[in-house]
């Protein structure tokens, strides 16, 4: 077998937090406890992202000598039951898919206590970071981009599984230039009880949230709930702009300078009422690709 390449930042640090979700105190050694260089059979490279359950590293896969995105909990062993179940749920979601504007599953289990899973590695920046750094993308770009989101969604959809927290910043642009929708952190599976959503608790990004999701009504958040994301994220490739807040009184600012008609496909897809929106991601992407 070849040698792994050189590892760079190493490691997750287990969390300095007083308690956790389930109100468990973590041990008082948990803080201190040394930064590994690798996670059971992975050697970490670098951290490629973080959030508020879990952190991404680049890894090295010796068994299949291959580069890895790794994601482990925050938590680590400490995690408490919410936390664990939101993580397993991600990692069942994930698994069903197998689209190419999605990230596909390799391995999942616990080292250490620790749950994991890990993904294909998408070499490429995030669209937020694209746009910070390019500026707004051409009309006809942006709609190619969405396009390829919709239809990787309604794949998603035909398994069950709503993604629920689509945003630029969740979408990865490829050396080639093709967008892969990451993160299924707060995915729902449509035919399990949304058991691990309190009554009334809003998951998601509130300025690219779905009026039903802003309001914390579980029980309408479905596929329309990412046909609205779609429109969110044509808006703020085009514009550089949140869409929120939108509602049927106030309507999208800046979206004027849009093409007539992809202006007209945004602002379906960002409808306030979801069946006032495509009737579903694979009738949005067809829109977009007719435009």
């Amino acid at each position: 077998m070849s040698d792994p390449p050189p590892a760079g930042t190493p490691g997750f640090d287990p969390p300095t937090s007083v308690a956790d979700d389930d109100g468990h105190p973590p041990d008082a050694d948990a803080a201190s406890s040394p930064r590994p260089d690798r996670i059971g059979r992975y050697i970490v490279l670098a951290e490629l992202g973080s959030g508020g359950m879990g952190v991404v590293y680049r890894a090295w896969d010796p068994a299949l000598e291959r580069t890895v995105a790794l994601k482990v909990l925050s938590a680590g062993r400490f995690a408490g039951k919410r936390q664990l179940a939101r993580f397993a749920s991600e990692a069942r979601a994930i698994a069903r898919l197998d689209d190419p504007a999605l990230v596909s599953i390799h391995d999942l289990g616990v080292i250490d206590g620790c749950p994991y899973f890990t993904m294909e590695l998408v070499e490429g920046p995030t669209l937020a970071a694209l746009l910070d750094a390019q500026g707004p993308l051409a009309p006809d770009r942006a709609a190619r981009l969405a396009a390829r989101i919709a239809r990787g969604l309604d794949h998603a959809h035909r398994q069950g599984v709503v993604h629920r927290d689509v945003k630029p910043a969740n979408v990865l642009v490829d050396v080639d230039g093709e967008p892969r929708l990451i993160d299924f952190g707060i995915a729902r599976l449509l035919e399990a009880s949304d058991a691990l959503t309190r009554t009334g608790a809003v998951l998601g990004t509130p300025d690219y949230m779905a009026p039903e999701q802003a309001a914390g009504r579980t029980e309408a958040v479905g596929p329309a709930t990412d046909v609205y994301g779609v429109g969110a994220l044509i808006y703020a490739a085009t514009t550089r702009r949140a869409p929120h807040p939108v509602s049927p009184a106030r309507p999208l600012t800046g979206a004027g300078a849009l093409p007539r008609d992809l202006r007209a496909i945004c602002l379906r897809a960002l409808a306030f009422a979801p069946a006032d929106r495509y009737r579903s991601a694979a009738a949005l992407a067809d829109e977009l690709d007719r435009f």
